[in-house]
């Protein structure tokens, strides 16, 4: 098992645990022989040491001097006893020049000495260069001299050279300066361990790195100049394989003493020694170590954002107006979200001022201005917030009036505007409180325009003022006032809402001409689209939709029925508008009696049907409905390869028809009985029952029994009709009730269920009747739904006109909402650098 490993350990870590459990099991049980062993050593057949080994016996050094080592010396070593040993030999010497051969031979060996770091109110202050921007050579301060009492960093790196094969153990000694002492808490060594001795450190460094970082403190403690011998390092198990590194020499002064070393701070310590002074209040020590910093370097913006904003802190607690401009305008630039407190940006206006930079002074007061008005406007929403609209709406009109036009001033004023229309159109239900409302946003709105007529937003406002306007019933006003924006600005992304809301309070005024003149504009027509082009109006199809009604309303139905198809698949009245216009009806009464004497005639229903062909057939009513059980039947048989007893033509309208007509149609049948009568058109075909007859029935209905009783009389005589065939069906009854009219013409039978149909036959002579009561309810035998009320959608076809005007108000009253919002969160407690120009 033991020849398996590979090094100190087998392949894996799970077999170098299984290894060692099984060797410990081993050893732990078997007992090994008493090591007893004796060993003489000569030289040159002399005996020089007896040595006497035991199992925990430690390795023993025997030193021979060069005398004794002559040309052709032998050396024998005699075991006696039980026990292995085993041993080396090695050559060693010393010298005072040692070879330059031997320096960094297998080991690469660096050492310095360097300043302890700085410590200021508890801060370490570390050199480095990470606080700049441009490439530069790094340095380093070096230590030549080391004041009694004070402290040095010594820093050695040690790395074993690739082309001297496999790492080793090293064993590195570091000698100390004679008047300094290590302090021993400073020592760190990476992957080793170490221990003093007396005027060095002895490192042990672990084979498992090819590299390794030492460091330690040193203090000065005897003055003095002193050697500090070099660093040495060697291998474990090759002791040949050992390098040199170079000496130091060092001074040690008295603690009072002045040193002569010269030291350069590095840029991350400027920054860091400024940083801790400002902390601490010490602004003109700060101000010296930030000023170098940025007149020999170039910063990182991280750092210099600090350094700007801290040196604008220090100019205006202590500096010149010079430099709080310098340093204002390089904290914008690198800070420019950062908030300036109102204290402080007063300041730096009235540096502006006393460098005569005016124009930068008046925006930086402006900017002031405009903070401040944000941070006053947080007592309106703390108010709005409560409830109380009408107090915040108050106390931003007094601000309005307390502060210059700045924008957000004119972006608070359209905003407010906005949000009173709004609020005025939330009260509909007390007009006397709307009304009052309306007319603060109007009188917000005019002045608006009035104070800012180059605001980007004064289009929209005169909008939502004629809006206003309409919503105070000024319609004159109104359209006088749209007219004028329109002429105002040509331009304007808002001209097409102007046209429209002018045609439609004109529509109102039953001003139809110039409406339509407009509305036709805004139907087809480019109009600019604010950005220098041109766009379709998005009120291009309300406009058609308008047009069709104002023809509508006028009765000019070709016209209306014209824009209406334009716009049908858009809005659903105008599509219920052209179908109504467009709808093709033929109607026939289900049955027509008339007396013999009388000429054939019957009423046709109809609507953009301009000719019918005529088809009619002599029939046995009685015949047909003991066939079919009911008329609606009798009208759909099947009259294929039946020649018709009249066939012809007739045109009966020669344009279109706008609404539903009654003709009379007249056929050439004289003839008593019944007829099957057809019209066929190009998209329909109905039928009815024409009868010529001189009979007339009278029925009577019981509607508890289901009792009918018929009187069957001539027409002209009233004269009662015997020997009359009478057939009598219920509609919910399964066979029918037959009979003959007695002498006074009477037919009586009981028991019909549901609405009866009664047909008389007396010859060629037929008489109908079909009733309309249900008779015998109680036997109904239908199952009860429960009836729910459809919804009502009133948008689908009661759409109003206004509606897209209110759409397009609610749109610009949430645009100003939003916008108060905005204003109301933008609150500071100061100003934003970027906003002061």
């Amino acid at each position: 098992m033991l020849t398996q490993r590979r090094g100190r350990r087998w392949p894996s870590l799970q077999e170098t645990s299984r290894a060692a459990r099984a060797l410990t099991a081993y050893y732990k049980h078997t007992k090994m022989a008493k090591v007893r062993l004796s060993l003489h050593i000569k030289l040159n057949g002399k005996t020089i040491k007896k040595l006497a080994l035991y199992g925990a016996s430690p390795q023993q050094v025997i030193t021979l001097r060069g005398p004794q080592l002559a040309k052709g010396a032998a050396i024998e070593i005699i075991p006696s006893g039980v026990g292995q040993f085993r041993f080396s030999s090695l050559l060693t010497g010393s010298t005072s020049s040692p070879s330059k051969t031997l320096t960094h031979r297998f080991h690469s060996l660096k050492r310095s000495y360097t300043p302890a770091y700085q410590r200021i109110k508890n801060t370490t202050i570390t050199p480095g260069f990470s606080v700049i921007r441009n490439r530069m050579t790094p340095w380093t301060n070096k230590v030549k001299s080391l004041r009694v009492g004070e402290h040095a960093r010594v820093s050695l790196y040690v790395k074993l050279k690739k082309k001297h094969g496999a790492n080793d153990d090293i064993k590195v000694i570091e000698p100390l300066p004679g008047g300094a002492r290590v302090l021993p808490s400073s020592i760190t060594v990476s992957y080793g361990r170490y221990r003093l001795e007396p005027g060095r450190i002895v490192f042990l460094l672990n084979r498992s790195r090819r590299s390794w970082n030492i460091k330690y403190a040193l203090y000065g403690t005897t003055p003095g100049h002193y050697s500090i011998p070099a660093t040495t390092a060697w291998s474990f198990s090759h002791p040949q394989r050992f390098s040199i590194g170079t000496s130091k020499e060092l001074t040690i002064l008295p603690a009072d003493a002045k040193k002569k070393d010269h030291y350069t701070p590095t840029p991350d310590e400027l920054f860091k020694r400024g940083k801790v002074y400002y902390g601490m209040d010490r602004y003109a020590k700060a101000h010296t170590y930030f000023s170098a910093l940025l007149k020999q370097y170039k910063l990182r913006q991280y750092y210099l954002k600090q350094v700007a904003r801290m040196m604008l802190h220090i100019a205006l607690k202590h500096g010149k107006s010079d430099e709080i401009v310098r340093f204002f305008e390089l904290h914008k630039e690198q800070s420019p979200n950062d908030i300036i407190e109102f204290a402080q940006i007063m300041k730096v206006g009235q540096a502006y001022a006393e460098t005569k930079e005016y124009e930068r002074a008046s925006m930086v007061y402006k900017a002031t201005l405009a903070a401040r008005f944000l941070k006053e406007l947080q007592v309106a929403s703390t108010l709005e917030s409560e409830g109380q609209f009408a107090a915040a709406s108050t106390f931003i009109q007094r601000l309005l009036s307390d502060y210059p036009d700045l924008k957000s001033v004119q972006e608070a004023h359209y905003a407010l505007a906005q949000s009173v229309f709004q609020y005025a159109d939330k009260h509909k239900q007390a007009p006397t409180k709307r009304q009052k409302w309306l007319g603060i946003a109007a009188s917000l709105l005019k002045r608006f325009v009035w104070m800012y007529p180059e605001n980007p937003v004064v289009d929209a406002a005169t909008y939502t003022h004629a809006n206003v306007m309409l919503a105070q019933n000024k319609r004159k006003a109104s359209t006088l006032y749209l007219r004028e924006l329109a002429k105002r600005y040509p331009k304007s992304s808002y001209l097409d809402n102007f046209h429209y809301l002018e045609a439609y309070a004109l529509y109102l005024e039953r001003k139809d001409k110039r409406a339509l003149t407009l509305l036709k504009k805004v139907s087809s027509e480019p109009y600019p689209d604010g950005k220098g082009g041109t766009k379709r109006s998005k009120d291009r199809y309300l406009a058609s939709y308008l047009i069709a009604q104002i023809h509508h309303a006028r009765h000019r139905l070709g016209d209306a029925l014209k824009w209406y198809k334009r716009i049908k698949t858009r809005f659903p009245d105008a599509k219920v508008q052209t179908q109504y216009f467009e709808k093709r009806l033929l109607k026939l009464p289900e049955v027509t009696t008339l007396t013999p004497t009388q000429k054939s005639a019957l009423k046709v229903t109809h609507q953009n049907v301009k000719s019918l062909t005529i088809l009619s057939y002599y029939v046995d009513l009685m015949k047909l409905y003991l066939l079919k059980k009911n008329l609606n039947a009798v009208t759909r048989i099947n009259l294929a390869g039946i020649t018709p007893s009249y066939r012809g033509k007739r045109r009966i309208s020669q344009k279109h028809d706008f609404s539903a007509k009654t003709s009379s149609l007249k056929l050439p049948l004289k003839r008593r009985g019944s007829y099957l009568v057809v019209l066929k058109s190009k998209h329909h075909e109905v039928s009815g029952i024409l009868l010529r007859t001189a009979l007339k029935l009278d029925v009577q209905q019981d509607a508890s029994t289901g009792r009918v009783t018929v009187h069957l009389y001539e027409r002209g005589s009233r004269l009662p009709v015997p020997g009359a065939t009478i057939r009598i069906v219920g509609s919910k009854d399964k066979k029918f009730h037959k009979g003959k009219t007695d002498l006074r013409g009477i037919f009586t039978t009981e028991n019909i269920i549901g609405k009866a149909t009664v047909i008389a036959q007396k010859g060629d002579d037929f008489a109908f009747f079909r009733g309309k009561r249900y008779l015998q309810s109680s036997r109904r035998h239908r199952r009860r739904r429960r009836w729910k009320r459809p919804r009502r959608n009133k948008s689908k076809y009661n759409f109003d006109m206004l509606d897209n005007i209110r759409s397009g108000n609610s749109q610009l009253q949430e645009q100003g909402r939003r916008s108060l919002r905005r204003l109301y969160k933008k609150s500071r407690r100061g100003v934003q650098a970027k906003s002061a120009f």
